[in-house]
């Protein structure tokens, strides 16, 4: 048996499929459709339909109503051949075509995913390229989902991220490889303020106080004193990286006093140093 083309539809749509039958079967191809088996009286329907099926290049799944392409029959036919498919044991097309307002995401999932084309006969040339013997398989999805919107940074934003994020690292760094003198009074109002602080006094010389210094696998609270959802989301993103490479963690708290406390500012940008910064100042903005 050659079967280029198996037509799987319900009886209700058979004005459908015998529109698009005669129009494939003008241009050479052999067609088949289940209407076939009632002219010529065969008494064992089910085993010539799966025979055709068996024997069939490609399926086109014809339907007026998402109803009609799910009924038992017209499912098990495009379900058999899909599973064929997929085994590696078929390598032709699958196409729906549909008729009414059938939307697309109406479509059983399996379908879905292959050729969905309307029926109409300004579209049976298209159908007819899509199943033609020479024609290679189509690939999965003819409607790809909208991909979802990109949020976009501003420039003024995006730089005030990257400005943030690099006057804290180069405070850590700078602070934890050059300390610099500071006043005694400095030193226990931040120790009071944050217990996690080290003890960094330098010892040998009684004239000099060093700045204290977080200690080391510290985990810092990171507080946001204002700013739009992006852009906290955008600087946590740059923050996580940080501690990749540094042994120092972030937790962003949205309650309490953060060690750590951000303003977003568009006019200027400056901060203090988070050890001695006073509860109320934003340490960076």
């Amino acid at each position: 048996m050659i079967v280029d083309v198996f037509l799987s539809r319900k009886s209700q749509d058979s004005h459908m499929a015998l529109q698009l039958m005669n129009f494939l079967r003008n241009k050479g191809l052999e067609v088949f459709d289940s209407d076939e088996l009632s002219k010529h009286g065969n008494s064992d329907y089910g085993k010539a339909i799966y025979e055709a099926l068996d024997a069939a290049k490609h399926i086109i799944v014809i339907g007026s109503s998402v109803k009609h392409i799910t009924s038992t029959w017209v499912e098990s036919e495009w379900n058999f051949f899909i599973n064929e498919k997929l085994a590696g044991r078929k390598s032709g097309n699958i196409l729906t075509v549909v008729g009414g307002k059938i939307s697309i995401k109406d479509l059983p999932p399996r379908l879905r995913s292959y050729q969905v084309i309307p029926f109409k006969s300004s579209n049976f040339e298209e159908i007819y390229n899509y199943v033609s013997v020479n024609k290679s398989p189509s690939q999965p999805a003819v409607i790809p989902p909208a991909l979802p919107k990109k949020k976009v940074i501003h420039q003024p934003e995006f730089w005030l991220i990257v400005l943030g994020f690099f006057l804290i690292v180069s405070l850590i760094v700078y602070f934890k490889l050059h300390p610099e003198p500071a006043t005694s009074a400095a030193i226990k109002h931040s120790n009071k303020v944050n217990p996690n602080i080290g003890n960094n006094e330098d010892k040998g010389d009684s004239n000099t106080i060093k700045l204290p210094l977080w200690k080391t696998g510290t985990t810092l609270n990171v507080q946001f004193l204002n700013g739009s959802a992006s852009l906290k989301s955008a600087v946590e993103k740059t923050a996580i990286e940080w501690t990749k490479y540094g042994n120092i963690k972030f937790d962003f708290v949205t309650s309490g006093v953060g060690q750590i406390r951000i303003m977003f500012n568009e006019k200027q940008s400056y901060s203090y140093l988070v050890l001695l910064c006073q509860i109320n100042h934003p340490a960076l903005t």
